[in-house]
């Protein structure tokens, strides 16, 4: 079965013609890319250390039938109290992998980890009445309604993940963090790259790079809080829901079977 996943979502949000073309294995032109490589192997370095937060994590497989990893997540979710890395959420044709997700009791955290940092000291701003407050790192000052545009596609992503998990647990009560590369903090590890293996030329999923990162240091030795902080962005994914929401309902009805049709007026 074809699947929306949140990399189709990134993707088409703008325009539904690039899921169309992507969906008919169209060549993309980040393919390939050097600098995307390098980047990609940074960004697999932050998610190992972000797992090192919770050693009682159990890795899941995908990248193989949706619906098979679906089902795989489904069953560890039956437990009262887990956490999972790369959780498979699937409903209807929408498709998320999370790349931490905890569960204790209703309760759920959705945990994205991203390679962009953040300093984790939040300056205080003037509150328009001669007085100071706190403003979220992801929203203006002066439009604390706007998130800022840089952040915007890391928010979306948790957004997608947050709708389709809701889908699936209707009552369930969802908490999203990101988790974050802490600029405020100098990394206390010498040759902090050494501490991991890279391989390419790994079979995955089609959405993923073709390489494996992993950790080989020792997990007693680091402490993983001295360069991540989690940041809740519940207040940002709540602004942003509907819109993400409308956006990939769209874009799911567009799949017929396995063809996606090309619309004649894409979304703008």
């Amino acid at each position: 079965m074809r699947t929306l996943s949140k990399s189709d979502f990134k993707l088409a949000r703008s325009c539904s013609t690039k899921l169309y073309y992507r969906e008919a294995h169209f060549p993309e032109r980040t393919d390939d890319d050097p600098m995307l490589a390098m980047l990609a192997e940074g960004g697999y370095m932050v998610e190992q250390l972000g797992r090192l937060m919770y050693p009682e994590g159990i890795a899941l497989q995908y990248g193989r039938d949706a619906l098979v990893d679906w089902n795989e997540t489904a069953t560890a979710l039956q437990r009262e109290d887990v956490t999972l890395f790369e959780a498979t959420l699937l409903h209807g044709r929408r498709l998320a992998r999370v790349d931490i997700l905890r569960k204790t009791g209703n309760r759920f955290e959705l945990i994205e980890i991203k390679s962009k940092s953040l300093k984790s000291e939040i300056e205080d701003v003037e509150d328009g009445a001669g007085g100071k407050s706190a403003v979220s790192p992801f929203r203006g000052s002066r439009n604390p309604n706007q998130i800022l545009a840089p952040w915007v596609p890391y928010l979306e992503d948790v957004t997608f993940q947050v709708d389709v998990l809701q889908a699936l647990f209707p009552a369930a009560t969802i908490v999203p963090y990101l988790l974050l590369v802490d600029t405020s903090r100098k990394c206390p590890w010498d040759r902090a790259p050494a501490l991991f293996r890279v391989r390419r030329g790994v079979a995955g999923a089609a959405d993923e790079p073709d390489l494996e990162v992993e950790f080989i240091g020792d997990p007693q030795l680091i402490d993983p809080r001295q360069m991540l902080m989690l940041r809740d962005v519940s207040s940002e994914v709540d602004l942003l829901m509907p819109e993400v929401r409308a956006i990939a309902g769209h874009l799911e009805s567009l799949y017929h079977g396995d063809v996606v049709i090309r619309e004649e007026n894409p979304l703008a």
